[in-house]
């Protein structure tokens, strides 16, 4: 397993990358998610996980114009 880098700068350099997607694209749905992600992403919002107050903000994020 690789270690991915989730500093801020990285962050935010893929948000600008892959941002933002159609208005109507939820989040789980963006095309540049893999499989995994797409899932513990959509569970964290159907769900109500604890940190999904973070996918909401990752949400507004990639779909506010840079």
């Amino acid at each position: 397993m690789t270690q991915r880098d989730n500093s801020a700068v990285a962050i935010a350099s893929s948000i600008v990358r892959h941002g933002p997607p159609p208005g109507h694209v939820m989040l789980h749905e963006a095309p540049f998610w893999s499989a995994s992600q797409r899932a513990f992403l959509r569970e964290a919002i159907v769900d109500g996980a604890d940190w999904a107050a973070v996918a909401d903000e990752l949400n507004l994020k990639l779909h506010t114009r840079h």
